[in-house]
Formats: structure tokens, sequence, C-alpha cells
């Protein structure tokens, strides 16, 4: 009996090693498999570091490469992603990555607006480019307003036309230094050819015969003052998007001269070529002879180009047959027109800043800055006032892009500064 009990005990006792072991060995399976998933996990997650860390070092290589051809050349100067490729192959590193790294490369260099604006009033190509401005802190990449139906997709009830939109206007700030203007080159370098060495050869060409160019200044929207949902607390918004009645007006208290101080300075500064052949600084600054009427109030609605309180709170423009001021140049034509068509004038470039110190309206509120915007025709597209370049590089699958932008050079000008 007492066998016979112990050889029972002996039977149950290897089921339940033989149990005990096979739940063993069935979480150590488990355990391997966890272990080597993570270390197939870790080793893919090293892999794609390693791959994508070469390609931000190749793009960036391919970066400063082309940074160094735009710098050689002037204003406006662009290279499309096929001129960009055939620079590739010429160049040995670009090679090099290619064909034995399995790398593929795109890029190029926007110097100049390529997709124009189409208003109700016509198409246009502007600076800033479309959907390049800085007026907006929201502007979508993938989403330019370039035409009414853009406005109207985006819900956008408060302007009817695009060119109106923040994203396609710069931002204007106060002050003394190179950082508080802006430089708008009108003329560009295209590429003409490019050679078997990589070598880039182009041409300036002016910007002489614009059918129209404009000299747009608005203030920016007024802050709104709205209640917080569910409180009896206001709070202050800043829309970016309003109607020109919800915009600052100065609204100056009369329409003279020494209520309209003239509040952003223009100048189209250039070289001219003399008969002889020499070379000496030129340019054009508003016209002031015609400032008023023969009651000694100010023209509204005149031949001169100052850009004053009144006239950006009407909402004019200064065009390309406005009169200017002249100096070093000799032309008899003193339109903005005639001084861009002249063949004496090379290189000309706009530039704009606010001379007016403490912009206020009327009733005592600051006005924070202004807005900008230059509108030109439908077949000249104008030079950006910064080059961008951009690459992109795809390597093992994994892909990365680097952007650079790079402004035009400004010329210090001695804009006056009033209190």
């Amino acid at each position: 009996m007492k066998n016979s009990f112990l050889k029972t005990v002996s039977k149950d006792t290897r089921g339940a090693t033989v149990f005990i072991a096979l739940g063993i060995a069935f979480l150590l399976m488990v355990f391997s498999i966890g272990i080597a998933t993570v270390v197939k996990s870790t080793n893919y997650n090293i892999k794609a570091f390693k791959e994508s860390s070469r390609a931000k070092f190749i793009a960036e290589g391919v970066l400063g490469h082309l940074i160094g051809i735009g710098q050689e050349h002037e204003a406006g100067f662009s290279l499309t992603e096929s001129e960009c490729d055939q620079i590739m192959q010429t160049w040995d590193y670009a090679q090099t990555v290619i064909a034995d790294e399995g790398a593929t490369i795109k890029c190029q260099i926007k110097g100049r607006n390529d997709k124009p604006t189409i208003s109700p009033t016509g198409t246009f190509y502007t600076v800033p480019a479309t959907n390049t401005g800085d007026a907006s802190r929201n502007c979508q990449p993938l989403r330019p307003v370039r035409t009414e139906a853009d406005l109207r997709n985006m819900g956008i009830t408060e302007i009817s036309d695009p060119l109106d939109h923040p994203c396609n206007w710069g931002r204007l700030n106060f002050g003394n230094s190179i950082t508080s203007r802006v430089a708008i080159p009108l003329y560009y370098d295209e590429v003409q050819s490019i050679g078997t060495d990589g070598t880039v050869q182009s041409e300036v060409r002016k910007l002489d015969d614009l059918n129209d160019l404009r000299i747009r200044v608005r203030t920016p929207c007024k802050p709104v003052e709205v209640t917080v949902e569910g409180t009896d607390q206001t709070k202050w918004e800043y829309p970016e998007i309003c109607t020109d009645d919800d915009r600052y007006k100065f609204e100056p208290e009369q329409i003279d001269v020494e209520n309209n101080p003239t509040v952003v300075m223009w100048q189209i500064s250039a070289t001219c070529v003399s008969q002889d052949g020499s070379e000496q600084s030129c340019g054009m600054t508003p016209d002031t002879t015609s400032r008023r009427t023969p009651t000694g109030m100010l023209r509204v609605y005149p031949n001169n180009s100052e850009i004053h309180k009144a006239l950006i709170d009407a909402g004019l423009d200064i065009d390309i047959n406005k009169l200017g001021e002249a100096f070093g140049f000799f032309g008899e034509d003193h339109t903005i027109r005639g001084f861009m068509s002249s063949t004496e004038v090379k290189d000309p470039t706009l530039q704009l800043a606010i001379i007016t110190r403490g912009l206020k309206t009327r009733g005592g509120d600051p006005v924070p800055n202004l807005e900008y915007q230059i509108v030109g025709d439908n077949t000249h597209p104008l030079s950006n006032a910064a080059q961008i370049y951009e690459v992109t590089v795809s390597y093992q699958g994994q892909m990365y892009k680097a952007t650079k932008s790079i402004e035009t050079k400004k010329n210090v000008v001695d804009f006056a500064i009033q209190n």
C-alpha cells in the first residue's frame, strides 16, 4: 500500500516537472523572441539614424556648393531643377554619392517670383513672392493664396482680392539700420549656358520694359477686444486679415504738408554710365516739388511720389508713371518709368524704409509697423528680396531637405529720420 502511494506521488511529480519545464521553455522562447525583436528594432533605428544623418550631411554639402555658385552671380539669379542637375553631373562629389552610394539629389535656386497672383484686376508678379510674405505668421507653404478660389477655399470673407492677403505682403519696421529696410532688385541675372565643367554663364537683364510697377503701403489690422467664452472677461486678439476699415488709420487733422510728413521713404539706387563710359552712383527719390495746391493744401492725388499719411489712409499706390527727383541722372524723363528705361541706368534697386519715428493714429494709438507690396506686370517675374536655396537628398530610403534664404545686399542709404 505504501509503495503504491509512493509510485503515484512519483508519477505526479514527474508530470509537474515536465509541465514546469515546458513552461520555462515557453517563457525562454518568448523572452528570446522579445530580445530578438528589440535587437532588430534597435539595429533598424541605428541604421535609419545613420542613413538620415548621411542624407543630411550630403544635403548640407550640396547646399554649400549651391550657395557658392549663387554668390558668384547678381540678384535674381535662379537655377531650375534641370539646370541644377546639369551642374551636379559635372561635380565629382555629387557623382560619387550618386554612383557609389545610390543617393538622389534635387536642387534649385529661387531668385525670382515664378508664380504670379491672379487678381480680379489682372495677373501680377509681386514682391514678396506669392505666399512668402512675413506680414502673416500663419502662411502655409502647401496652400498658397494666388486666386479668388484660394480665398474661398480657406473660408476667408474679409477680402476678395488675393493680392490683399497678408502672406503676399512684407513687414516694414521702423529703424535706421540696414536690417530695417527692404531692397528689391529691379533687374535679374539670367542663365545663358552651363559648361561641361559646371561653370554658369549668365547675363544681367534690367526690367526696363515693365508695363506696370506699383509700390503699395498699408497699416496692419487693429487689435480686437473679444469676450472669453464662458466668462465675463475680455482679451485682445490680433487679426492678420481684415477689411480696410478695420486697419489703423492716421486720420491727420488736415490734409496739409505739416500734418502729413513722409512716412515711408523709397529710393531707386543704380549705377549710371555717362557718355564717356565712366560710371557713377545715381538714383531717384520721391518728388516733393508739387506737394502744395494753390491754397497750400497737400495733393493727395498728386504726380509727386511721396508716401505720406493721407496717401496711406486713402489706399493709393505709387506707380511707374509718377514723377521723381533724380540725382546723378541726366535723362529728360524723370518719371520712374523714364529712369528705369534709360540706357544709362544699370542694376537699379528699389529700397524702402520707414523714416517717421513713433507712428500714431489721430487718437494716439501706436501703429506697430507697416506692410508693403511691390506689384509688377504679368510678363516680368520680379527678383525676390532674398535668394532661396533648396536641396533635397534621398539616401537609402531616408530623405532630408536643406534650405537657406540669403537677403539681397543693401547699399546703405542715408534716409533722413523724422521725429
